[in-house]
């Protein structure tokens, strides 16, 4: 009984141990799978290969059956997925050969699509070497972009980059882009560049650009502007003048406007108050909020809303511009308003405001007139004021500089209206009845204490009496009006 159940399992078990083997292929296929997860579609059909070559030809083919099965389903599900073109899905020596063949040639062409498309998928025999050629095209394109893409020669970047078309050729978006922006901006920069205005090439072409390919050209072009924009000066021969209310003989004369004689040097000023043109540029240099032009007009129309104090270093900064000392420098102590104080340098040859005793000199043109404009009686066709207590014109605003075409003798247009102006003294109502002093007779500027600065000449919207070339006015130096704005002097030595 015992020798027969011995015999028995002899003959059962190597039957039965024989179909509990598992499969040989099913590594090949749950390794290939899980490569296929990840997406590396190329190493998961070389994968499920290696399972067919190593199980689905031996002798234990009806035991691998169905997992053969399986493997070859995956083969030819996932052979599109990486680009095999052969029609036999299975590895054969023909076609080694013929991988060998195909990667020799790209090799020695090295056409980048050759390699990436045709043999990275296909060749896992050089497949490593592949990868390295390609990175290699890879880095030389790089390189061939970094070379021209920040170039603002059009020229340079097609010649050098998109007419070669070398594959990969991965930066032909931005190349093309970077070729458009500097086409635009070139035709652009041909319809500003003769512009004669600074504030028109700032604002159309400079504000605007992306690539800014043109902004040297247009620096030179508008700090040439600048520099030819400097205040065109009058000299003014010096000497001595009644200052003050010569034209009231009674008694009950202003005591601020008393006549006194009054001694001024040589002297240049500028022919006309500044202009919004040229208010602008300083402004936008120094990064500045330009003023209000109560949409009145800007370009030549005069300045106005501006401070005493915008006036000052408008002044230094024109100086810097041409090359000429500051006139102007802060001083450590601040007046009552916390503003600081500025100390007058006499010596400087920059642009200053005038004093008070210079603007009267100048805008009395050499002669015993009332009027800035030369003549003994006001009329609104002359200078820019409210004449309707006169029966005449009343404008409402300003007018562009100079354009009703009227100068004094020494060749000043608007001393008298279109906007006052501000002057470097201080106001003292007593100061012309102590300027018989000879201290303050002679190139006098002003008292030394005083909250509010003079300004002269009346403006568009004051009586005939205010612009008069005597009357005096005074405001608070921090004062932003329409009615005030400034012209520029220089000391001649």
């Amino acid at each position: 009984m015992k020798n027969t159940l011995i015999f028995s399992f002899l003959l059962i078990t190597p039957f039965q141990y024989s179909f509990s083997q598992t499969p040989c292929c099913n590594p090949y296929i749950r390794d290939g799978e899980e490569l296929e997860r990840r997406g590396d579609y190329c190493k998961a059909l070389s994968e499920f290969k290696r399972g067919i070559n190593s199980c689905c030809g031996s002798n234990d083919g009806k035991i691998n059956e169905v997992c053969c099965n399986t493997l070859k389903a995956k083969i030819r599900e996932i052979q599109s997925r990486c680009r095999v073109r052969e029609d036999d899905p299975l590895p054969s020596p023909i076609q080694a050969n013929k991988h060998d063949d195909l990667w020799n040639s790209a090799k020695a062409s090295k056409d980048y699509d050759s390699i990436k498309v045709h043999i990275i998928c296909n060749d896992l025999t050089h497949r490593n070497e592949a990868k390295h050629l390609v990175q290699e095209l890879e880095k030389k394109d790089t390189d061939r972009w970094n070379a021209v893409k920040t170039s603002m020669n059009i020229r340079k970047i097609k010649s050098e980059y998109l007419d070669k078309q070398i594959k990969p050729f991965n930066f032909v978006n931005e190349a093309t882009d970077r070729v458009r922006k500097l086409n635009e901006e070139e035709e652009l920069w041909g319809k500003i560049a003769n512009s004669e205005d600074p504030e028109t090439i700032q604002h159309v072409y400079r504000d605007s650009c992306e690539l800014c390919a043109f902004d040297s050209l247009a620096i030179i072009r508008i700090n040439w502007l600048i520099r030819a924009m400097k205040p065109e000066l009058v000299f003014i021969k010096g000497g001595i003048f009644n200052m003050g209310n010569t034209f009231n003989k009674t008694k009950d004369l202003d005591i601020s406007e008393k006549p006194h004689q009054v001694t001024v040097n040589n002297f240049y000023i500028c022919k006309y108050e500044v202009s919004f043109k040229e208010f602008d540029v300083f402004c936008r240099e120094q990064k500045r909020d330009k003023p209000d032009d109560n949409n009145w007009g800007r370009g030549k129309y005069p300045v106005m809303n501006i401070t005493w104090y915008d006036a000052i270093e408008f002044c230094n900064w024109r100086s810097l511009k041409d090359t000429l000392t500051a006139v102007y420098k802060k001083s450590n102590e601040v007046d009552d308003s916390g503003r600081p104080i500025y100390i007058y340098s006499k010596s400087a040859n920059g642009y200053r405001l005038p004093t008070e005793a210079e603007w009267e000199y100048a805008a009395r043109g050499g002669e015993n007139v009332p009027f800035g404009d030369g003549n003994e009686n006001p009329d609104t066709k002359n200078f820019n004021f409210d004449g309707s207590m006169l029966k005449q014109n009343f404008r409402g605003s300003t007018v562009p500089i100079s354009s009703l075409k009227v100068a004094n003798n020494f060749g000043l247009f608007e001393m008298s209206g279109n906007v006052s102006e501000w002057c470097w003294d201080a106001y003292g109502v007593k100061y012309y009845d102590e300027s018989n002093n000879p201290s303050n007779a002679t190139n006098p500027s002003g008292p030394k204490n005083g909250s509010e600065k003079v300004v002269r000449g009346g403006a568009w919207g004051d009586t005939a009496k205010a612009c008069t070339v005597y009357h005096r006015q005074h405001f608070q130096p921090q004062l932003e009006s329409v009615y005030i704005g400034f012209r520029v002097v220089r000391s001649s030595k």
